[in-house]
């Protein structure tokens, strides 16, 4: 085989684990950002945090750099409102999300749906994409959804 040819795939696979690299430490120092903005402002009720564990072969193997986007709306209307890789463990840090107000969830028969809905859509290379909808988000708490990718 072609050295050339190798060196050349090494060269483009480093670029793209750098770019990956890069865009999750963007995507933390933005998220970082935003928890400090609502812890300071008060309205720590009226979020949620979801964090995404991605494995593959039947929940035996941690998947990591998978891309997880977080969107709102319906399928008509899809917003992203987050977006992160999953680190060696296999696990997202947590997106901090806007929920209904936690007093909702605490009350027999609410008024309104107590949770937020969000859906998923996880993408790793050589792996078939996964699409999650209405992933449940309760104010003040950690969901934890798990995911698992085909080959």
């Amino acid at each position: 085989m072609d050295n050339s040819l190798i060196e050349k795939y090494k060269t483009e696979m480093l670029e793209i684990y750098r770019k990956a690299g890069a865009e999750r430490a963007n995507l933390n120092a933005g998220k970082e950002k935003s928890d400090a903005r609502s812890a300071k402002s008060g309205e720590a009720e009226n979020f949620g945090r979801l964090k995404v564990a991605v494995t593959t072969l039947g929940s035996r193997y941690p998947l990591e750099n998978a891309c997880v986007t977080v969107f709102s709306g319906d399928d008509e209307n899809r917003k992203i409102e987050a977006r992160g890789f999953t680190d060696r463990s296999g696990k997202t840090d947590a997106f901090l999300l806007k929920t209904p107000p936690r007093s909702l969830s605490l009350t027999p028969a609410p008024d309104g749906k107590p949770y937020a809905d969000y859906a998923l859509e996880i993408k790793a290379d050589g792996f078939a994409d996964v699409i999650y909808s209405r992933v449940a988000v309760f104010g003040g708490v950690t969901t934890l959804k798990r995911a698992k990718l085909t080959p």
